[in-house]
């Protein structure tokens, strides 16, 4: 789950345009590189849903946000009580593996 407006990375684009071309201003190209947008995530299957948020963003209307939240929280826990354990651990497993190359 990932709110619509957010940014998920581990490194800021300023250190990584830093680290690879010496030069923290092109910190727009390294975000671009990075695809740390929640559209680019969900397209990565890295995250499963965007959470909407309100017009003008979250921090506009934090009540509402919160209850979106809530929400996709309680509909997420909701389907996974549903699933087998078995189901449920095999589908996490599948996940990972196809975020990259699986190395025992």
């Amino acid at each position: 789950l990932m709110l619509k407006n957010s940014i998920y990375s581990v490194i800021s684009p300023e250190g990584c345009a830093a680290i690879l071309w010496r030069d923290s201003n092109s910190a727009s190209l390294a975000a671009v590189a990075l695809r740390l947008t929640s559209k680019d995530l969900k397209k990565l299957n890295i995250i499963d849903e965007i959470i909407p948020e309100p017009r003008g963003g979250a921090h506009r209307n934090l009540d509402k946000v919160a209850k979106l939240i809530k929400k996709s929280i309680l509909k997420t826990l909701d389907e996974l009580e549903q699933m087998d354990y078995k189901e449920l651990k095999l589908k996490r497993i599948k996940k990972y593996e196809e975020m990259g190359i699986y190395k025992e």
